[in-house]
């Protein structure tokens, strides 16, 4: 049986769609290691390999380079059924690795085990808050998002984005994300907080923007939104 690497690798060279390399560079202008393998081929050999034997020194030796790479490494974190302790243990080597909006987004809609551990996991994300890495940062947002905007956490949430001092695009636009996906789930207190002076005005053009922009607000809530001041 062939290693996991070199059993990736020839996953990833079998299934290269020159296609979708151009549209997900497009996507990704930063990104100079995209080869072009689509979304759904990565979780089935992410899902392969989570059940190999040899998973743990896979993870720990972490030798990933592609874009492809990176995310098959954050899919497999998710896969995987293990303790929160070794979750944390891989977290800690993969969050230093992202070093794009998708691969971030992607991987956090993967790491379901946080549900298990809601309030273990709180304290790890939000330490993220704190980095002066764009991408640590939008990686803390949208697991806060993907997890946390619910009855009993959503509060200590918005207070939670007002502690963040980086102001790197990436992160903007995930806090952004992030309200507006609050707002849906808590629209007055969400109004409210958007009205606090000491709300980031870019933050808050964008969140507006996305609001307008969401099939899931009322042509009224839109109207209002253009006016909200």
């Amino acid at each position: 049986m062939m290693n996991i690497y070199t059993y990736i690798r020839s996953e990833i060279d079998a299934n290269i769609d020159e296609k979708y390399k151009n549209f997900q560079s497009s996507l990704c202008p930063n990104i100079k290691n995209i080869e072009g393998v689509r979304v759904p081929i990565l979780r089935d050999i992410a899902r392969t390999i989570s059940k190999r034997e040899e998973i743990a020194s896979y993870l720990e030796e972490a030798n990933v380079s592609t874009y492809e790479e990176k995310n098959i490494y954050g899919f497999v974190i998710g896969y995987l059924k293990t303790d929160l302790k070794t979750y944390k243990r891989y977290l800690k080597k993969f969050i230093p690795m992202i070093d794009n909006w998708a691969t971030c987004d992607m991987a956090c809609s993967h790491l379901k085990f946080t549900k298990t551990y809601k309030k273990e996991m709180y304290p790890f994300i939000c330490s993220y808050l704190k980095s002066k890495k764009e991408y640590e940062v939008r990686f803390a947002i949208v697991m806060l998002m993907d997890y946390y905007l619910e009855e009993d956490t959503y509060q200590d949430v918005l207070q939670k984005l007002l502690e963040i001092q980086n102001k790197a695009y990436y992160v903007q636009m995930a806090e952004a994300w992030l309200l507006s996906i609050c707002y849906i789930k808590h629209k007055e207190e969400t109004i409210t907080f958007l009205k606090r002076k000491d709300m980031d005005s870019v933050v808050l053009k964008k969140t507006l923007q996305k609001i307008r922009e969401s099939t899931r607000v009322s042509k009224q809530e839109k109207e209002f939104m253009k006016t909200f001041v």
